[in-house]
């Protein structure tokens, strides 16, 4: 084996593969109080539209239960929460300091009886289930080419699923 094949990006930096997903870890861990508003600037705010047209394309009703993957500090969580009273959601994600934030805005805007919240590493999951959903802070961890592309190419084929 050859000493590429065990490096992967994290980045403009070259590191072992082994390294990159605590890389990650303490990236989110830094930046979960400002997460958010970095979100908004970063993405001069279309975030907010994807996740809106996801909810269109979603039909969130009463009764339904979101398994919200790499949720962070649940906003997708709280879309699906508004547009369907009576529904339930999980946030999973690998980064507590983010679900923290998150659970504290789940309290200030009344959506904490209905969340759930989880510190795990979702992947091993997605990739033997059909229920799947991703995002690009979710891929970041993954710390080879071929893992990450094995999840982008089952959330085209499933796309993301309410439960």
């Amino acid at each position: 084996m050859n000493e590429t094949q065990n490096k992967t990006h994290f980045g403009f930096q070259t590191v072992d593969e082994t390294e990159k997903a605590g890389m990650v870890h303490g990236v989110f861990s830094n930046v979960a109080s400002k997460y958010d508003i970095m979100n908004d600037v970063m993405s001069v705010g279309i975030h907010r539209v994807w996740k809106d047209a996801m909810m269109d394309w979603l039909t969130p009703r009463a009764n339904q239960r979101l398994l919200d993957v790499a949720g962070g500090t649940g906003d997708v969580a709280f879309k699906f929460l508004r547009r369907a009273p009576g529904a339930e959601a999980v946030v999973c994600d690998m980064t507590e300091s983010m679900l923290i934030e998150g659970r504290k805005r789940a309290e200030a805007a009344s959506l904490d009886d209905s969340l759930e919240w989880i510190v795990g590493d979702a992947m091993p999951y997605l990739l033997k289930t059909t229920v799947s959903t991703s995002t690009r802070s979710a891929l970041a961890f993954e710390t080879s080419r071929a893992s990450r592309t094995r999840c982008q190419k089952r959330t085209e084929c499933c796309g993301p699923v309410g439960v």
